[in-house]
């Protein structure tokens, strides 16, 4: 310490953590003015007296002329003799160290012996707490999962932009504009369930005490959840290429057309029965039952990619404590190897 600053808090504090922990101590009073060095000395060594370090060893190095000012800087080796003497035993002779080792690992064992219960308890808490948070998230993600493939059956992607050029499909709308029209919405419902289900999470975080929770959708988790049904549309357009090449016509339908009409009969529920109709009309019953089938399990794929992809980022955080049920039990045990290796 300085001589401005020996009465602070935190060397304090540090003091009496280390005599809690019987480890070796020794204080210095670093550069006290010569003027006062007898007046701090006393005052410091009655304020160790009070915290119950009075035993401790202390040295007070003092600031000289020549050392000060206008001098080098340097203090003089006599100075710091005794504290340097003080170390050089401490560091030299077996038995001060060893004297120093076992103290102070006999004082940090017994002072787990105190603190363990309350760690242990404390550990248990942090791994029920994020065992209750990860099922928020669980459960947050999971329940807007399921809105998600009701709404889906309910024709709520087929609404806005897309349910008009559904209706003017294929006079006043193209098969390119319809899937446009079509990704864009099924894109927008993914937002709206990442963003309600974050706010279920921040509400029950926020009641834990825990973190503020996840922020709202921001542009990078738009950007992913659009990646995401951009990639679904692909493999449905290489879907309806396929159909469209194994069929034996001369006058095979447009590949996008089939493409259009399958992702309307998919994502346009109720509101879009005539899209299946249609799509029967180009390829067949058979093969349009088929590109269903298949069509339907990429659309599950792709809400479950976008919904348990952002899960997992939200899941994160708490993933990264490393807390399991087995850490209290492998903290006692911890403890009771520290015990016999110190007998």
């Amino acid at each position: 310490c300085t001589p401005w600053r020996y009465a602070d808090a935190v060397p304090w504090h540090l003091l009496r953590t280390a005599k809690e922990y019987n480890a070796t101590l020794v204080t210095v009073l670093d550069r006290v003015p010569h003027q006062v060095i007898a007046e701090v000395a006393r005052q410091y060594g009655a304020l160790l007296t009070r915290a119950g370090l009075g035993e401790v060893p202390r040295f007070t190095i003092p600031e000289l002329p020549e050392s000060a000012g206008g001098g080098s800087g340097l203090l003089p080796t006599t100075a710091v003799a005794p504290l340097r003497a003080w170390l050089t035993h401490r560091a030299q002779d077996p038995a001060a160290r060893q004297q120093a080792l076992d103290r102070t690992a006999g004082g940090v064992i017994a002072s787990l012996r105190s603190r363990m219960p309350e760690l242990a308890a404390a550990v248990s808490g942090q791994y029920a707490a994020a065992v209750r948070l990860a099922g928020t998230v669980e459960q947050a993600y999971g329940n807007e999962g399921k809105r998600v493939r009701r709404e889906l059956k309910a024709g709520a992607v087929l609404a806005g932009d897309a349910r008009t050029r559904w209706r003017g499909y294929p006079v006043d709308s193209t098969s390119a504009e319809l899937l446009d029209a079509l990704v864009e919405s099924l894109t927008a419902l993914l937002e709206c369930a990442v963003a309600a289900a974050d706010e279920r999470v921040r509400e029950e975080w926020q009641r834990e005490a825990a973190l503020e929770g996840p922020e709202a959708v921001t542009g990078e988790a738009r950007e992913r959840i659009g990646v995401v049904v951009r990639r679904w549309r692909r493999v449905l357009e290489e879907l309806a290429e396929e159909e469209v090449r194994v069929l034996e016509r001369s006058a095979a339908p447009d590949p996008e057309a089939v493409a259009a009409l399958l992702a309307a009969a998919l994502l346009g529920g109720r509101r879009a029965r005539r899209a299946g109709e249609r799509l029967a009309m180009r390829i067949g019953a058979h093969g349009a039952l088929r590109l269903r089938d298949k069509g339907a399990v990429l659309v599950g794929d792709c809400i479950d990619q976008v919904l348990d992809g952002e899960r997992d980022r939200r899941l994160a955080p708490l993933d990264a404590l490393d807390v399991g049920p087995e850490s209290q039990a492998e903290l006692i045990a911890a403890l009771s190897v520290l015990k016999r290796s110190g007998e």
